[in-house]
């Protein structure tokens, strides 16, 4: 019959609590940034390629 907690030193047990790996704020906010820039210049690019295809 299987324990109700898995062993802490079994390398494929899912994370305790206290185990959890975070993200720094300033890494959360560069990635955020990233994203953003990343959304927008799609959208200026799509934008500006469907303004020229129209000309």
């Amino acid at each position: 019959m299987a324990t109700d907690e898995p062993d802490r030193n079994d390398p494929l047990s899912p994370y305790f609590p206290d185990q959890v790996p975070s993200i720094p704020s300033a890494g959360r906010r560069w990635v955020a940034l990233l994203l953003l820039v990343l959304v927008f210049s799609g959208f200026f690019f799509s934008l500006l390629f469907w303004l020229l295809g129209t000309l």
